[in-house]
């Protein structure tokens, strides 16, 4: 199959970083009108600052992720490293609702495929042991179906070779 690859959205990230800088400055005229020491005025001018920063990072390292036949990669934005996994070492993707209401699209290993680490039980108490990047196209929802889908459409290319190979 076609190596397929979703890049998290530049536009989006930069609109995000727009308004970050925006309320940044409204901070900073907080901080110029009510005095150095509005608590508001440094809550609002350290939060979205900080959000400004993470987005021009962003911008320059957007989120990805790379399907192909032998399992999906990810990385980008301010991980260090990608991550790899072969087909085989998921049970297959969900979506998972977050205590704020968010849905993240995810999964859980299969069994025996990776030792189990202090953070896969940390998310599990989520839904899930691990989580596909958040801003990629579309909804978390689709994300999933996307992914299963070409999950399954792998398998069943290997299956049609192994059948036909004899």
């Amino acid at each position: 199959m076609a190596p397929r690859v979703m890049v998290q959205s530049r536009v989006k990230l930069g609109l995000y970083g727009l308004v970050c800088v925006a309320l940044t400055g409204l901070g900073v005229f907080l901080l110029w009108k009510q005095g150095m020491g509005s608590v508001v005025g440094w809550l609002t001018a350290g939060m979205f600052g900080l959000g400004a920063v993470v987005m021009a990072a962003s911008l320059l390292r957007p989120s990805w992720l790379k399907m192909d036949d032998d399992g999906f990669e990810m990385g980008g934005g301010l991980r260090a490293r990608t991550w790899r996994y072969g087909w085989d070492e998921v049970e297959g993707f969900e979506v998972a609702t977050l205590p704020s209401g968010v849905q993240m699209a995810g999964f859980n290993f299969a069994a025996g495929a990776r030792p189990e680490t202090a953070l896969m039980r940390f998310n599990s108490g989520f839904g899930l042991q691990a989580a596909l990047p958040r801003g990629l196209p579309g909804s978390a929802a689709g994300l999933v179906e996307t992914m299963n889908a070409y999950r399954a459409a792998v398998r069943a290319e290997k299956e049609a070779g192994k059948m036909g190979g004899g």
